[in-house]
């Protein structure tokens, strides 16, 4: 009799736990839609109310506090707070592709999360950080926060995939510069590099993905006067710097944010060094103009394949986005040329190739070659 009686009560209690469980998961998308940010405790006594139900009967439910956890704070990714981690792709749930020291592995692994709820984390890392994300805007790209680890966390919609869960990409930042000597095989090429800091020469940095052209930008920063004014321009924010005088503007998804206007508008701002944390559209032309305009000690960068594959891709850059239709290809390369210093191609972390941009003659690209990693082994 009693038996039955215990086996009728854990039953009742069993099922109240699922029950609350249900509700939790529902009261917090309710929160998630309505407020950038909340806790446990807000959640909790969401359910609660909604339930009927003493706090007394679930605070030491540790299954709704796992749960909140792993969605809100993505708790299981410090899992992967691994020596020389460089980034985390999830292709879906349970299957990862982990970038290692330049080296690519994917694994199976278990979040502790169904299908749905992995997209309502993601989702929640959107709101967190004020990004919208959806339907209508299927990527996203934003600088995230996961206990010890800080991630440029980029993001595809299913809507824009022929699938039913969310890509994500999280590319960790490191919160610590190395030294320029890291990125070079021999010191006099690292002094080099920052003789060229010093005297202020417009330099563009060039390579592939993930071959280190922030972490190196990053890196030279240190390498500045600190009674310089430097404004970083950026549409994530990687290029920290612990100067007080520094200003740094990061675009949004909206034409009075972008860093187009940021080019523009820097020059009214008395700074010391522009710094633009990647070349890709419309930012081209008004940074150029602002290495014509005699500005020095610019930087950014670019994904080309060699420095001179960089020139030509910032002069096609320039010839797509230039409101005027008159200038031609030839002359876009005489005014990069005639204002960009030197170009420092980078791959797998190393510097493998400076090249001193000279001029633009007979419809070529004069340049001298000051260091080869091939030729100085």
């Amino acid at each position: 009799m009693f038996a039955l009686k215990d086996y009728e009560e854990n039953k009742k209690a069993s099922h109240n736990k699922e029950q609350l469980l249900d509700c939790f998961k529902i009261s917090y998308r309710s929160l998630v839609n309505h407020k950038r940010n909340f806790s446990y405790q807000h959640v909790l006594e969401h359910s609660l109310n909604r339930l009927n139900l003493d706090f007394k009967e679930s605070e030491t439910d540790e299954n709704l506090l796992s749960w909140f956890n792993k969605v809100y704070h993505f708790k299981r990714l410090e899992l992967f707070d691994i020596e020389d981690l460089e980034e985390i792709i999830f292709h879906r749930p349970n299957y990862v592709q982990i970038i290692q020291a330049g080296k690519s592995q994917f694994n199976s692994i278990d979040l502790g999360l169904s299908q749905n709820d992995y997209n309502l984390s993601l989702e929640t890392q959107c709101l967190k950080n004020g990004v919208e994300w959806n339907y209508s805007k299927p990527f996203a790209s934003f600088k995230t926060q996961i206990g010890n680890l800080t991630f440029r966390l980029s993001l595809i919609h299913s809507s824009a995939q022929d699938g039913i869960f969310h890509k994500a990409f999280f590319r960790l930042i490191s919160k610590s510069s190395f030294p320029l000597s890291n990125f070079t095989s021999d010191q006099e090429t690292s002094e080099y590099i920052i003789s060229l800091i010093n005297q202020k020469k417009n330099i563009l940095i060039s390579g592939s993905t993930g071959s280190g052209k922030t972490s190196f930008i990053k890196s030279s920063l240190f390498n500045n006067k600190q009674d310089e004014h430097l404004i970083i321009l950026e549409d994530t924010r990687e290029l920290t710097n612990e100067f007080p005088h520094y200003t740094c503007l990061l675009s949004k998804d909206d034409e009075s944010y972008s860093l187009k206007k940021y080019c523009e508008y820097a020059m009214r701002m008395r700074p010391d060094r522009i710094i633009l944390g990647e070349m890709r559209g419309a930012e081209v032309v008004p940074f150029l103009l602002n290495m014509n305009n005699g500005h020095k000690g610019l930087m950014s960068t670019i994904h080309a394949n060699s420095s001179i594959d960089a020139v030509s891709r910032v002069a096609l850059l320039f010839e797509l986005y230039s409101e005027s239709k008159s200038i031609t290809y030839e002359q876009v390369l005489k005014l990069i040329t005639s204002n960009l210093d030197y170009v420092i191609h980078i791959e797998n972390k190393k510097v493998v190739d400076i090249s001193k941009i000279i001029g633009f003659s007979d419809g070529q690209i004069r340049f001298e070659n000051i260091y080869s990693s091939k030729r100085n082994p």
